[in-house]
């Protein structure tokens, strides 16, 4: 290997020039003696974890991280400070706000929007175009919105009464955290009563 320079300032004391190599991953170690490696994403340089899929055209911010399982599609927009964990879903055309967090195995729907500092808890559902106000803290199952895409890992029953313990549990915390979800609680309601 030559090394050709065009003035002798350019050359360092003793002729060699020492380049180091860096790694294009951070390894982040929280289970002792096994580290997770995340890589910048292309569009915004945020920390994307091994076996997390994330499209080229979505934006992560640079101090954003998402977690090995979670998936955001294109056009979606991480900002800066938030967190996609383990296995979260953010759909098309999506904003996770500044400082933010979706909870383990949430998804927010297409279009939907999560307001800053506000934060999902596990297996939270928003719906398509819902908005999720700031500082607002969604507890873990709620379903937030109309026409939420239920999802391959949440069994469905057919049984009355497995629907009608199914329905309360839903509807409760939906009512706690959206007011203009009317037409979500209703359902729940009439169910409540033809279980009775």
């Amino acid at each position: 290997m030559t090394v050709r320079h065009t003035t002798d300032n350019d050359i360092p004391e003793g002729g060699i020039i020492l380049a180091r190599r860096r790694k294009p991953y951070i390894e982040i170690e929280e289970v002792p003696g096994k580290p997770l490696r995340y890589w910048p994403h292309q569009l915004g340089g945020g920390l994307v974890a091994e076996g997390a899929l994330v499209d080229p055209l979505a934006f992560v911010h640079e101090s954003a991280y998402v977690d090995p399982g979670a998936r955001v599609l294109r056009g979606a927009r991480v900002s800066s400070g938030s967190w996609v964990a383990e296995d979260a879903f953010v759909d098309e055309d999506a904003v996770v706000g500044t400082n933010s967090c979706v909870g383990r195995g949430s998804r927010l729907g297409r279009g939907a929007r999560l307001g800053m500092r506000a934060i999902l808890g596990d297996r939270v559902r928003v719906a398509d175009f819902h908005t999720v106000d700031a500082d607002v803290r969604v507890p873990a199952g709620a379903v937030l919105g109309e026409q939420v895409d239920p999802t391959p890992a949440a069994p469905v029953s057919t049984s009355p009464q497995r629907a009608s313990a199914s329905a309360k549990k839903v509807s409760a915390p939906a009512q706690a955290v959206t007011a203009p979800a009317k037409s979500a609680s209703a359902p729940a309601k009439e169910l409540d009563r033809s279980a009775a």
